[in-house]
């Protein structure tokens, strides 16, 4: 239902894919794809919630390679993903937001080529 490098209730969650056609499918309006999601409290923390004050989320998407494909779906059909695509840099919330911040960063990337150096050592 949820997952793909989504990021909740100040966790860490990260989707990394390198090589290969691939094809994403998320439910319209469902969370995911580089993701974290805001909650109550995480701009403005009680005093008894120092949880959410100190803690961060932060929810990565990283796909290299490949031609692939970014579907939202509906029970009665399938749509382009509204921000997930080939060769782009998305960021949820969204610079622009105001649930930017606030120690809760989602970031999406898919390249064409390119690497991730702290997975170097794996190779």
């Amino acid at each position: 239902m949820i997952s793909m490098g989504l990021a909740q209730i100040r966790s860490n969650a990260f989707l990394i894919d390198i090589g290969g056609d691939d094809a994403y499918y998320l439910g319209q309006g469902t969370p995911g794809l580089g993701e974290a999601t805001f909650r109550e409290g995480y701009d403005r923390p009680g005093r008894l919630t120092t949880y959410y004050a100190y803690a961060s989320s932060f929810g990565g998407f990283i796909d290299i390679g490949g031609r692939d494909r970014y579907v939202s779906f509906t029970d009665s059909g399938e749509t382009t993903h509204p921000w997930a695509a080939d060769d782009t840099l998305w960021f949820r919330p969204a610079r622009t937001d105001s649930l930017f911040g606030h120690n809760n960063y989602g970031v999406g990337v898919d390249a064409e080529a390119g690497a991730v150096p702290e997975l170097e050592k794996w190779k």
